[in-house]
């Protein structure tokens, strides 16, 4: 399993809005860790339509961040870019978050009763 530690500025931004990502390690995803989500929602279009055909199973839990709030669109991916690139994504998905966050709880719960 190919594992990789968060870049230097997602480390930083993530610290400007109070968390510590030091010790997060990014790694392929598996059915293992589908199954056990509630609710997996991606940044980018094409990762829910790959993941949804790599795992038909779960794909009634994936979704795009951005769909929780409005019409669905991709997030740019800042890796490689600037810190201030890092910020504008944080910002965005913040903001997607607290608008949409009404619909992560429902989706979120209403996956987990569907589990159960």
């Amino acid at each position: 399993m190919i594992e990789r530690d968060a870049s230097h500025n997602s480390q930083v931004v993530a610290a400007q809005y109070g968390f510590d990502i030091s010790g997060h390690m990014a790694r392929m995803v598996e059915e293992s860790i589908l199954s056990e989500a509630d609710l997996v929602l991606c940044m980018e279009e094409g990762h829910v339509e790959a993941l949804k055909v790599e795992f038909p199973d779960q794909a009634n839990k994936i979704f795009p961040i951005t769909a929780m709030a409005g019409p669905a669109y991709s997030v740019a991916d800042p890796f490689g870019g600037s810190l201030l690139d890092y910020q504008r994504m944080a910002a965005e998905l913040a903001s997607i978050i607290d608008r949409g966050l009404d619909r992560i709880i429902d989706l979120a719960e209403t996956n987990s009763t569907l589990e159960d």
